[in-house]
């Protein structure tokens, strides 16, 4: 039996439905209605990726407990567009973007591009479900000669004008998700790098040929990027995902479960699926530690992933998988610098355990409170001008 304290009118109580008691209740004045307690269970999550990326260990529980939103951060999404109206987007898809094909911002001429940034920040089916989504158009879509299906197309030199763009534009905490791959191109490696340099943290696809990163494909082997190997719920390395030393971290990316540019949802595989949930991960670091580089939000996303957990990570690759679980994930104010004025506990995680340590915060710390305020960067006459995107 429970009586509510503030809810004077409400009780609950056990009734034998073959007694008295119940009967001469529902006779009573002083009774409006009677119903059945109801089961409640919690919220399920649409996509595993979500449920794996904040527990250590399987089996998966069905819940998605992340240490932040990414609220007041942005996300730039160089693809085939990213759909302006999905619902998974309400409020929160800007309109300063850019599109390098046909000018329009807002439209998904293939799907890939909003399923991608579904999962990087999509309101249900996203990883940082509070950040602002740009769409970097830089893929264009085609017939394919030999299946007859609708894939999509690019040039480096078009991503390099995307990258440029945002180095122009970029309104920091600032993330860029690129979902695709090339040949091996010291260009774009460069350009991936000025863009780091700039301020903006860059989560590239590993690609899906199941070779080493390293030898086949850029962006996935500049340096400077954070290059995103694909698992599926049990672990395993994805036999299609490249891997190698330029990898820097695995995450979910079979069978993922995200937004489509018809206002649906679909599921898709790939590395293209892997990258957004990192790209969401570090939009919540970069919310949390607004002031850190990209360098530092690099290393503690790299530090808080889980190690020794993919199976058959491949030879060279580190064995590492996405954490952005809250759980000894507390934001470590020490971080952010500053002259500290006194000490405060904070639970962190360090090396696979939970320890308690004693920060000298309250430092000069920044937080964007309920206002996001809006910093752009521009580079001005320092920008590296790529050449024109048609050559």
């Amino acid at each position: 039996m429970y009586s509510y304290g503030a809810l004077r009118r409400f009780m609950s109580v056990y009734l034998d439905p073959n007694g008295g008691s119940l009967f001469r209740l529902l006779r009573s004045e002083l009774v409006d209605y009677i119903e059945d307690d109801g089961i409640v269970n919690g919220s399920s999550i649409p996509s595993w990726g979500l449920d794996r990326s904040d527990q250590r260990n399987l089996p998966l529980n069905s819940y998605k407990d992340y240490k932040g939103d990414g609220s007041c951060t942005h996300i730039y999404i160089f693809d085939s567009g990213t759909s302006s109206t999905h619902a998974e987007f309400s409020g929160r898809f800007s309109s300063q973007g850019y599109d390098f094909w046909q000018g329009t911002i807002g439209v998904d001429c293939h799907g890939h591009g909003t399923h991608v940034a579904g999962t990087a920040a999509g309101s249900t089916v996203g990883v940082a479900s509070g950040a602002t989504i740009h769409s970097v158009k830089v893929l264009d879509c085609a017939i394919s000669e030999t299946t007859g299906m609708l894939i999509t197309r690019g040039l480096h030199s078009i991503t390099m004008a995307g990258i440029n763009w945002v180095l122009s534009n970029a309104i920091q905490p600032a993330v860029a998700c690129m979902s695709l791959s090339g040949p091996k191109s010291p260009s774009v490696n460069t350009a991936v790098t000025e863009l780091h340099n700039a301020g903006v943290v860059v989560t590239v696809s590993a690609s899906n040929q199941g070779m080493d990163a390293c030898e086949s494909s850029s962006p996935a082997s500049a340096p400077e990027a954070v290059t995103v190997g694909a698992t599926d719920n049990n672990d395993n390395r994805a036999i299609w995902s490249n891997y190698g030393s330029c990898l820097d971290i695995f995450a979910p990316g079979v069978s993922i479960y995200s937004s489509l540019n018809n206002g649906g949802y679909s599921y898709k595989s790939g590395t293209s699926q892997a990258a957004p949930h990192v790209a969401g991960a570090a939009a919540i670091l970069r919310g949390l530690y607004p002031a850190l580089t990209p360098d530092a939000i690099i290393s503690e996303l790299l530090s808080i992933a889980t190690p020794g957990v993919v199976i058959n990570p491949g030879t060279g690759s580190p064995n590492r998988l996405l954490y952005i679980g809250s759980e000894c994930c507390k934001p470590n104010p020490c971080l952010n610098g500053g002259t500290c004025s006194h000490t405060s506990p904070e639970t962190v995680f360090t090396a696979n355990t939970c320890s308690i340590n004693c920060f000298t915060c309250s430092c000069s710390l920044h937080y964007y409170g309920t206002i996001c305020e809006s910093v752009v960067k521009p580079i001005g006459d320092e920008a590296v001008h790529w050449p024109n995107p048609g050559g």
